[in-house]
């Protein structure tokens, strides 16, 4: 959206944190003129591929129970998601940054965990998709294996339910 300063904002990316220099980058957007629903038809816009949609579904009509962990911010999700008639009724719920527009139309976007978050994995300070996770399964009813950093906690149920997590990520090593 704005391409003249896309060296400057790659620049800002590695001296501060992730999110904060998203935040950086929509302040710029809102003060270049670009406008709440531009920027919401440009996210429409971002692909979401065709074989991934048909999976999401075919997940969805056999009845399991799909979550977002992500980096990003609710907005840019919802926009995205938003996009494909039928997607955003696949996912039970959202997790990442919270993303709101103000009076002005300028998105602000703020840490998923607005404290700190007690995990001992070098999550980054605003999300750590491990304790998310831990949370998803206790309100699931499950229980999660994992490595040496935590022990098998166990949230009752019962049955062979199984989680499926998909990541691409440095801070997607702490749920896996």
């Amino acid at each position: 959206l704005i391409p003249e300063q896309e060296n400057d904002l790659r620049k800002i990316m590695k001296t501060v944190h992730f999110t904060d220099a998203m935040h950086e980058g929509m302040r710029r957007v809102h003060e270049a003129g670009i406008s709440k629903e531009r920027l919401i038809e440009t996210l429409r816009k971002i692909p979401f591929f065709a074989s991934m949609r048909e999976a999401v579904f075919a997940m969805k009509e056999k009845g399991h129970r799909i979550y977002i962990l992500s980096d990003a911010n609710t907005e840019f999700i919802d926009a995205i998601l938003s996009g494909y008639p039928g997607l955003k009724d696949c996912f039970v719920k959202v997790y990442s940054n919270i993303g709101h527009f103000d009076d002005n139309g300028r998105l602000h976007i703020k840490y998923y965990h607005q404290s700190s978050h007690g995990c001992s994995s070098p999550c980054p300070k605003n999300l750590c998709k491990g304790v998310v996770l831990d949370e998803i399964l206790e309100k699931e009813g499950m229980r999660r294996r994992s490595g040496a950093r935590r022990e098998e906690k166990s949230y009752g149920g019962g049955g062979e339910r199984r989680v499926v997590y998909i990541g691409d990520g440095g801070n997607d090593v702490c749920p896996a």
